[in-house]
């Protein structure tokens, strides 16, 4: 079985986007103001958890989850799902730019009423 590498920043860039899924307790805000902006903590037990179930993904459907292949889709339906779950704005975005031919989309999610500029 051949795995192909993820390029750092991407690695990085899809542990964030887990860490944020994998919320199930949130930040109590002090104010209601604070409470527009609350994102949720973020636990590493759960962001193991999702590692790991990406892993079964990938094993699941021939060791990867290129972005060409059911594994991607596979695993952009659990991250979207979570993220749904976790409270965020989530969007499936074509890729457009840089992609392999028949890639998957992109996943944007956005904690409602949090900083504009911190989308991932």
């Amino acid at each position: 079985m051949r795995r192909t590498p993820i390029p750092r920043g991407q690695l990085v860039r899809g542990m964030l986007a887990l860490a944020l899924a994998s919320s199930t307790v949130l930040a109590l805000p002090a104010t209601a103001a604070q409470a527009a902006v609350a994102a949720p903590d973020i636990s590493v037990t759960n962001i193991q958890t999702h590692l790991s179930q990406l892993q079964t993904i990938a094993t699941n459907n021939g060791g990867t989850r290129r972005s060409t292949t059911a594994g991607y889709t596979a695993s952009v339906t659990y991250v979207y799902d979570k993220l749904v779950a976790a409270g965020y704005s989530v969007v499936k975005q074509p890729c457009t730019s840089g992609c392999t031919v028949g890639a998957g989309p992109n996943i944007i999610a956005d904690w409602p009423g949090g900083d504009t500029s911190l989308v991932v």
